[in-house]
């Protein structure tokens, strides 16, 4: 299991390089949203990594909150404020807004609140939504 919370954040990426990457997650991030709007729960749950574990959900009980906000919302609108990258983890702090036909949710900084879209770890391959590694 993977501990972010554990880890000490030392950068080790060039400027470039970190821009590049940053440009990866937000992509990532985008297609997320993407595939809301189309009801995608299998293209959504493939940007997560395997050992996902956040705020004690691992990958299938985070699939099942998925599958809850596509029947609850209509709309997932997310708003880049920044992502830092440390090594092979990454966090992203974005606004996230979810919106529905009869409900909606506050617009809240997702690292703060939820957290389940907000830390990426990197398998050599590709960036993953990892979770922080905490029960609570």
């Amino acid at each position: 299991m993977i501990f972010l919370s554990a880890i000490i954040f030392t950068s080790s990426c060039t400027g470039d390089d970190e821009n590049v990457q940053k440009s990866v997650i937000r992509d990532i991030l985008q297609q997320i949203q993407s595939s809301f709007i189309q009801r995608d729960l299998e293209k959504i749950m493939s940007f997560y990594h395997p050992d996902f574990f956040h705020k004690g959900n691992n990958i299938h009980s985070q699939s099942f909150i998925w599958q809850d906000r596509i029947n609850r919302f209509v709309e997932l609108d997310i708003e880049f404020i920044d992502i830092e990258i440390r090594n092979d983890y990454a966090m992203a702090i974005i606004k996230i807004t979810f919106t529905g036909e009869h409900q909606s949710l506050p617009t809240y900084i997702d690292h703060e609140t939820e957290g389940d879209l907000s830390y990426f770890f990197h398998d050599h391959r590709d960036w993953r939504i990892i979770g922080n590694g905490m029960s609570e």
